[in-house]
């Protein structure tokens, strides 16, 4: 079967485009998180002060459970188009003879080192968020129980 080689070398860079920009979103989501939570600390410090707000401070607790879950979605989501730009690479570098250009990162050390051997960051990342998560919950029950029963 023959390939338009300037096409495939298209399709393989945009790919290889697409797999670099997943991963700085991931990143994103991670500063985004810790950001959040410092503006949350920041609140939270503000309630503390006055002894009428101090009731409320389950508020923020709560709002970083709901910030953890909602970074540890779109931290998957992101994980499944990583995943789905490591099939496309290598998919190209099995079908594609290496011309010099393509040189086999999806087929070699991506799709097989990457995904499955060893820790992977997406299990991290999910461990992490579901525990946060666990722990602004329990933090949010703690306070509010404290403050209110």
């Amino acid at each position: 079967m023959s390939y338009d080689s300037g096409l495939v070398k298209m399709i393989y860079s945009e790919n290889g485009l697409i797999f670099r920009e997943m991963l700085e979103w991931r990143h994103k989501i991670m500063l985004r998180y810790f950001v959040s939570i410092g503006v949350l600390g920041f609140a939270l410090k503000w309630l503390y002060e006055t002894q009428e707000t101090r009731p409320y401070i389950w508020v923020i607790f709560f709002l970083a459970s709901l910030i953890s879950v909602l970074c540890a979605y779109l931290d998957t989501a992101n994980h499944t188009a990583l995943k789905d730009c490591l099939e496309v690479g290598k998919k190209i570098e099995c079908k594609v003879p290496v011309d010099g250009e393509i040189i086999g990162y999806f087929s070699e050390s991506g799709g097989k080192n990457y995904l499955e051997n060893g820790v992977r960051f997406t299990t991290v990342f999910r461990w992490f968020y579901g525990l946060a998560a666990m722990g602004w919950i329990l933090l949010a029950g703690y306070s509010a129980w404290k403050w209110w029963v």
